[in-house]
C-alpha cells in the first residue's frame, strides 16, 4: 500500500506535522512559510535540525553537513567520505560557533583560523589574478604589526618569527629564528632600507656586527682602500694630501719631500673608497684616507710637469702633491704613481697610491 504525506489543516504561521495516511507523524514539520526537518519549530524557510548528506559523485563519494558537540563548543563539520564510506572528520571545513574560529583539513579550530597540514597558495590559476595575505594583530612589543611563525621543522619544534611591526617606523622588518627556548633575533631591516645582521640598529646598507665567511669573491665597485683617521679639520677636502701631526690627528701637507706623509683625503672625483678601515667614532673629526689602490690626489704642476707613471711626494704648496724628481730624497716619501699627465697650475689627478 502507498504510504502518502498528509496534513490535517490548512496552513497557517503555526507549524503543523505532517503524517502519513495512517496518522503517524513524520520528521516534517511545516507552516505557511518555514519547513522544519527533525524540528517541530523551525526557525527560518529551511531548518534542518539533523546531520545532511548531499548525494554522490562521480565516484560514489558523499558530502556531509555535520553539526558536532565536543569540549570546545558546538561546531559545524563539513566534509566527505572515503572510499570506505567512512566520514574523513581530519578534512573538509569546520566553523566553531562559540568563538567563530574556523579549521580546514582539521575538526580542531584553536585560532580564529587554523588549518591541518598542507600547503597555502595565493597565486591564483593561470589568467587569473594573484591575491594578497593580510594580517594584523599585536606582537609581543604590544606594537600593531604581523607576524610569521616557524612551527615544526624537520619534527623539531622550532619558534621562527618574521615580525612587521608598524608600532615605530625604525623597528620596520625584524627576522627572529631561534628553538622553542629563544626567538632572538637574528636580523631587521629597518624603514630606511638598511639591513641588520648582529645589532638592532644597522647604520649602513648592511651592518654585520660579527664575522663574515666568504667562498667567493668579494667584488667592491669603488676604488681604493682607506682608513679612517682623526683629522684636524673637519672642512678638509677629498684629495688632501695628509701627513702625520705630532698631537695624533692628520694635517694638511706643507712642504717637499715630507716623511710624514699618509697618505690622500679618499673620495675626490670620480673615486669613492671600496672598503673603509676602522670607521668608529673618537669624538673627533674622522676622515677616510686612501692607503691603496687608486684616488684623486691634489697636485700642483709648478715644481716640474707630471707625467704617466712619475712618482709623486709632497709639495711645499699644502695638500698639494708634485713630481718626485729628486730620487735621493724621494724614498720614504713618495705617495703613488701619476695615472694621467698634469703640465701645468693645479688640479686633480688620478693616482695609484702606493706609500715608499
Amino acid at each position: 500500500m502507498t504510504t502518502n504525506l498528509q496534513l490535517d489543516n490548512s496552513l497557517t504561521a503555526n507549524s503543523q506535522a505532517v503524517t502519513d495516511q495512517n496518522g503517524n507523524r513524520s520528521s516534517l514539520n511545516i507552516s505557511s512559510d518555514r519547513l522544519g526537518i527533525g524540528t517541530a519549530d523551525p526557525k527560518a524557510k529551511l531548518h534542518v535540525s539533523a546531520d545532511i548528506v548531499a548525494g554522490t559523485d562521480a565516484n560514489g563519494y558523499r558530502y556531509i553537513f555535520h553539526t558536532r558537540t565536543h569540549a570546545g563548543g558546538d561546531f559545524l563539520h563539513i566534509t566527505g567520505d572515503d572510499a570506505n564510506g567512512n566520514w574523513q572528520w581530519d578534512r573538509g571545513i569546520s566553523l566553531v560557533k562559540a568563538t567563530g574560529n574556523v579549521g580546514i583539513g582539521t575538526a580542531h579550530a584553536s585560532q580564529r583560523l587554523t588549518l591541518g597540514s598542507g600547503n597555502v597558495q595565493l597565486p591564483a590559476p593561470v589568467g587569473g589574478e594573484h591575491g594578497n595575505l593580510y594580517f594584523g594583530g599585536i606582537t609581543d612589543q604590544g606594537q600593531v604589526g604581523m607576524r610569521l611563525f616557524g612551527g615544526y621543522i624537520n619534527n623539531t619544534y622550532q619558534s621562527g618569527f618574521i615580525d612587521v611591526r608598524a608600532g615605530n617606523l625604525e623597528n620596520g622588518l625584524v627576522f627572529r629564528v631561534d628553538d622553542v627556548q629563544g626567538g632572538m633575533e637574528r636580523m631587521r631591516i629597518n624603514a630606511n632600507g638598511n639591513v641588520g645582521i648582529g645589532t638592532q640598529t644597522p647604520e649602513e646598507a648592511l651592518h654585520v656586527a660579527g664575522n663574515i665567511a666568504v667562498n667567493g669573491d668579494i667584488r667592491l665597485l669603488n676604488a681604493d682602500c682607506a682608513e679612517d683617521f682623526d683629522i684636524c679639520d673637519a672642512d678638509i677636502e677629498a684629495g688632501t694630501v695628509m701627513v702625520l701631526g705630532d698631537d695624533g690627528s692628520l694635517h694638511p701637507s706643507s712642504q717637499a719631500y715630507d716623511k710624514r706623509v699618509a697618505g690622500v683625503v679618499s673620495g675626490a672625483g670620480q673615486y669613492q673608497p671600496g672598503i673603509v678601515l676602522d670607521k668608529q667614532p673618537t669624538g673627533k673629526p674622522r676622515k677616510p684616507i686612501a692607503l691603496m689602490g687608486k684616488v684623486y690626489c691634489k697636485v700642483d704642476a709648478e715644481f716640474g710637469a707630471i707625467d704617466v707613471g712619475d712618482l709623486l711626494t709632497t709639495s711645499p704648496t699644502p695638500g698639494h702633491a708634485m713630481k718626485a724628481g729628486d730620487a735621493a730624497r724621494a724614498f720614504g716619501t713618495v705617495i703613488g704613481k701619476a695615472l694621467r699627465p698634469f703640465a701645468d697650475g693645479q688640479g686633480l689627478v688620478p693616482v695609484l697610491v702606493a706609500l715608499q
